[in-house]
C-alpha cells in the first residue's frame, strides 16, 4: 500500500466517488452573487473615466436539465466503476508480481549456491590440474583449461549474485519501498 501507483489508484477511486456523490446536488438550485468595479469612458484613454460598479444576484433553477443532469450521474458512476476496476486489477497485479519475484528471489539464491560450488569445484580442478603438471602427469593444456574453467565459474557467480540482487529490487518495488533495499 506505499507503492505510488497503487496510492494514485486509491486517490483517483476516490475522487471519483465524490464526484458521484456531488452530482445529486446538480438537482437543486442554486444561488450565486457576482460583482465588478472598475472605471469606464466613452473614447479609450481619454482621462474621462468614471468608476463604475455592479453587483448581482444570480439564481439558477434546473427546470429543463433533467436529462444532462442524469446523464453527468451516469457517466460519473461509470467514471467510478472504471476506477475500482482499474483499482482491483492492480491489487491483483502486485500480489502476482509479489508472489512471482518472491520466487524468483528465491531461485536466484540457490543459484548463488550452485555457482559458489561450481567455483568451488573448478578451483579444485584447477589445484589437481596443476600438480599433475608439476609431477609431469599431465600437459599445459589441462592447466589452461582448468584456468578458464576457474574463470567462467567466477563470471557465473558474479553474474548469480548480479541477478539476485536486481530480483531483491524488483521485489522491493513491489513492496513500495525500494530503499530498504539500498539501506542494507
Amino acid at each position: 500500500k506505499t507503492r505510488p501507483d497503487y496510492l494514485k489508484a486509491e486517490m483517483d477511486l476516490e475522487q471519483s466517488k465524490l464526484d458521484y456523490e456531488s452530482s445529486y446536488w446538480d438537482n437543486f438550485p442554486t444561488l450565486s452573487t457576482f460583482g465588478n468595479w472598475g472605471y469606464a469612458s466613452v473614447d479609450a484613454f481619454n482621462g474621462k473615466e468614471k468608476e463604475v460598479w455592479m453587483m448581482g444576484l444570480q439564481l439558477n433553477i434546473p427546470i429543463f436539465e433533467g436529462f444532462a443532469i442524469q446523464s453527468n450521474t451516469l457517466s460519473k458512476k461509470a467514471t467510478m466503476r472504471a476506477r475500482e476496476h482499474t483499482l482491483k486489477n492492480l491489487q491483483n497485479q502486485i500480489k502476482t508480481d509479489f508472489v512471482l519475484n518472491q520466487v524468483d528471489l528465491i531461485s536466484r539464491f540457490e543459484q548463488i549456491k550452485v555457482a559458489d560450488k561450481q567455483q568451488k569445484l573448478a578451483q579444485k580442478e584447477l589445484d589437481l590440474a596443476q600438480a599433475r603438471f608439476e609431477k609431469g602427469i599431465a600437459g599445459n593444456q589441462e592447466v589452461v583449461d582448468a584456468q578458464t574453467n576457474v574463470a567462467e565459474a567466477e563470471d557465473g557467480l558474479v553474474d548469480s549474485l548480479y541477478q539476485y540482487y536486481v530480483s531483491e529490487l524488483e521485489w522491493a518495488r513491489d513492496m513500495g519501498d525500494v530503499r530498504m533495499v539500498l539501506d542494507t
